[in-house]
């Protein structure tokens, strides 16, 4: 899904993923920021927070095992929050990669919305 960025100003990004062992990845430039705060959830329905981490990219590949210690290898949800600052003002794609599924909002918006909790 495409969206359109002012370049320097602040975009607000929600991103939501469950249970993904396939390579996932939003590709960033430089910037200023220290990266997405992610809330791990030891369930499929992000309610049973576990950790709480900044990760400075999401690009993520957890094969068989979990995305932390103490969090399971199965039926666990991540939701990252923060916000993004496009390079140039010009119109980007997202693309995201999962088994289980993934929404993104940005700007309020919602993007992607491929939720397929399976469990």
């Amino acid at each position: 899904m495409s969206h359109s960025f002012t370049a320097s100003r602040l975009h607000p990004l929600r991103l939501e993923l469950l249970e993904s062992r396939e390579v996932f990845s939003i590709t960033p430039f430089a910037g200023a920021g220290a990266g997405l705060v992610g809330n791990y959830f030891s369930d499929a329905n992000l309610a049973n927070l576990a950790l709480t981490r900044t990760d400075p990219t999401v690009s993520f590949n957890w094969g068989n095992g979990s995305p932390a210690a103490g969090m399971p290898a199965d039926n666990f949800s991540v939701r990252w929050t923060g916000r993004v600052q496009a390079q140039f003002s010009e119109t980007y794609t997202f693309f995201a990669s999962s088994d289980e599924g993934v929404r993104l909002w940005v700007d309020g918006r919602l993007l992607v919305d491929q939720w397929a909790n399976s469990i």
